[in-house]
Formats: structure tokens, sequence, C-alpha cells
């Protein structure tokens, strides 16, 4: 066996950055949106999970990263959620992506389901180190529904459900905000399914509501499946004279890919395009100009 593993460590990570609400007073998107952007540009991620972003902070996020491609339509047309990733593009080659509605017919676009109160869904994008012959991965960001009980936990095992469809030999990521804490049993569907979380017990809450406690709900994620090691993670506290980023505290993760296939399955594995999941749709970009044509196998 051969370990086609990264020689440097992909940081991953999940913000949710509030939506841009006039209503927020000293809190709104335009007195904090430089901090965030401080906050993102200093992690460097390869690849950042996004939640809450409306297209005025999509375009402010098109100005300021010129390196992150996003993958990933709105749930609902500009002015509604942005819940996608962005995607560095100097380093990862994008193969695939795609995107699922987190409902009874996730091929519906815009659909709500269960007890959910708004459309929410998933985005997938499979992909690979520029110019090396390390295994091909794949990353899913999603926002679960704030108020429906069943529909977290119908997601959770709707997302368990799709991943089940990749080969096992598939290194997985699911990042976001959950909007449900470790012991809960959305939760628990993620890790009976053998996810973990990058995040260590013990490392306080994510959402503080601007507030900026660090014992509030912990409910961003950045769950890995038995592919991955970690070599470090942590929940960020970025406060700039007493004021936080967002309403939520972000997680990164530092983390190096342990699969190991033999020569020939490796191939199949990159070439061959025996994973073609049937989950929808490719999202568009929110921005035609950054639209990304997906590599041929």
């Amino acid at each position: 066996m051969q370990c086609n593993c990264f020689a440097e460590p992909l940081t991953l990570m999940s913000f949710n950055i509030r939506y841009d609400n006039p209503k927020d007073g000293e809190n709104r998107w335009e007195i904090r949106k430089e901090h965030v952007a401080k906050v993102i540009k200093e992690q460097q991620p390869d690849v950042i999970a996004i939640q809450e972003a409306v297209s005025s902070q999509m375009e402010y996020f098109r100005d300021e990263f010129k390196n992150l491609i996003p993958i990933g339509e709105h749930t609902g047309g500009n002015n509604r959620e942005f819940s996608g990733l962005f995607i560095n593009k100097s380093r990862l080659e994008l193969l695939d992506s795609g995107q699922i509605w987190l409902s009874e017919t996730p091929h519906k676009k815009g659909s709500v389901g269960w007890d959910a109160r708004l459309s929410r869904s998933a985005i997938w994008a499979k992909l690979k180190l520029r110019d090396s012959e390390s295994n091909p991965f794949v990353v899913f960001g999603t926002h679960f529904d704030h108020r429906g009980k069943e529909a977290r936990i119908e997601s959770a095992k709707l997302l368990v459900d799709h991943i089940g469809s990749l080969d096992n030999a598939t290194p997985v990521v699911v990042m976001g905000d959950l909007n449900c804490e470790p012991g809960s049993k959305p939760m628990k569907v993620f890790f009976k399914s053998g996810f973990s979380t990058a995040i260590p017990k013990g490392a306080g809450g994510t959402f503080h509501a601007f507030k900026g406690n660090e014992d509030g709900s912990h409910i961003d994620f950045i769950l890995l499946n038995k592919h991955w090691s970690v070599e470090s993670a942590t929940i960020l506290r970025p406060r700039k004279e007493g004021k936080s980023a967002s309403d939520h505290d972000p997680v990164v993760a530092k983390v190096k890919e342990e699969n190991k296939l033999d020569s020939n399955r490796r191939l199949h594995f990159q070439r061959t395009g025996y994973w073609n999941p049937k989950w929808g749709p490719k999202p568009k970009s929110p921005h035609k100009e950054d639209e990304v044509v997906p590599a041929k196998n």
C-alpha cells in the first residue's frame, strides 16, 4: 500500500458570518465586515464553509478574496443566504460539485423539508491538490434549520445516506452551522456513521449572539470521516475593541489525509469516474464570472 497523503496539511474553516441586517446596530455588517475579512485572511483556509452570506456580503467577499472561488447557490435568490463553500483555487482543483436540498425532495431547488422554517441545502465539492498525486476528497458545506428539530435529524440522515453512496475509501469532510450540540440526536447520526468532530471536547461554545461569551452553544462543526488525521483544531475568538466579528465564533482545523490505496485503485479513484453521485444539478456560482468548469478526470 502507498499513502498518497498531503505533504502539507489542509486548512479547513467554517464561519457563520451573520447576514447583513441593518437592525444589528453597532454589530451591523458595514461596521464588522473588515474584521470578518481579517479573520479569514489570517487563517488562509484552503476550504471554508460560509453560512448566512447574502448578496451584499458575497460581493464584498468577491472583492476581498481573489484566490477563493465560491461554490453553490443562494437558497432562494440573492437576497437569501449563501451557505456554500469557498475554495482556494491556487492550491485545489475542483473536479466536480453539486447541491442537494435538505428536504424530502432533495433534487427540488428551494424545497423546505419536514418541520423546517426555511429552505436549506448542502453544497458538495470533489477536490484534489493541484500538481499532486494525492487522492481526491469530498467536502460538504451546510446550514441546518434553526427551528425544525425533525428537520435537523432528517438532514443529518440525508447527508449520511448520500455520503454512503461514495466508495468507502473516500475522504469526506462535513462543515457548517448544524444548529445542534454534540450530544444531540442529529450529531449522533453523524457519529454513528463514523464521523468525528475535529474540535476537541471542552473547547467551549461557538454561538454567543454578539455577547462574546465562550460558554454558549457549540453548534458549528468540522466533521471528518476515518480517512483524516487532525494536526490542530480550535474555536477562534476574534474580538476587536470588545466586539465580535460575528454572532458565531468560527472553527478551524489543519488536517491531513491518511487514506492508503494501492496504485491500481488510486488510478481508478482519480480517473475512471466510478464516483458519480446523482445528487442533483451542479450549483451555479453566485457570480457568473467566477463560475468554474470542473476538470475532466
